[in-house]
């Protein structure tokens, strides 16, 4: 009988375990929605998931959104001045019309982002990487692009007037009508 026992409390802490350790990946994917509150209600949210979350035509100026992850986002026409997106993911995400003036998104990823018409004068953007990004017609005037990886990424009519761009990777970049 003592066996019995002792063998039922053996095999109940694996299973308590994998309910602890499935709850945990549940609140983690859920999480989105308590982070958009928090960043909706306090306009700071570091090291948050956002993953595809909706801020079409958000106002989130001087928002702190330092580290946190919002691949496929959502930003199209959000105001998004002098925000800070240091080291956030932004991999796959629309930021189109977006108005970024000021921002700091030093060492971001932001692979195949879309950011066409996109308002990024005196941005930060050193160190990031924007891999297939399409920047067409995008205002980089007087941004700091120092060590960003722009290859292949398509910065047709994009204006870069005033930028910085030591040591820029521009492999492969499509640059016509360049300003």
């Amino acid at each position: 009988r003592d066996k019995h026992v002792t063998g039922v409390q053996t095999c109940a802490l694996p299973i308590f375990i994998i309910c602890v350790l499935s709850l945990s990946l549940v609140l983690l994917l859920l999480g989105c929605e308590t982070d958009l509150e928090k960043l909706k209600s306090s306009n700071s949210c570091v090291r948050c998931y956002l993953k595809g979350v909706d801020l079409t035509g958000a106002e989130l100026k001087g928002a702190n959104l330092n580290w946190s992850f919002l691949e496929q986002a959502h930003l199209d026409r959000a105001n998004l001045t002098n925000v800070n997106l240091n080291g956030a993911r932004l991999a796959g995400a629309s930021l189109q019309g977006t108005v970024m003036t000021g921002a700091d998104i030093r060492k971001a990823s932001l692979i195949k982002v879309v950011m066409n018409n996109a308002d990024l004068r005196q941005t930060d953007l050193s160190e990031s990487v924007l891999s297939y990004a399409q920047l067409t017609r995008v205002a980089l005037d007087r941004a700091n692009l120092t060590a960003v990886v722009l290859d292949h990424a398509d910065l047709r009519r994009a204006s870069l007037r005033g930028a910085i761009l030591f040591q820029a990777d521009l492999t492969g970049a499509r640059s016509e009508d360049v300003v």
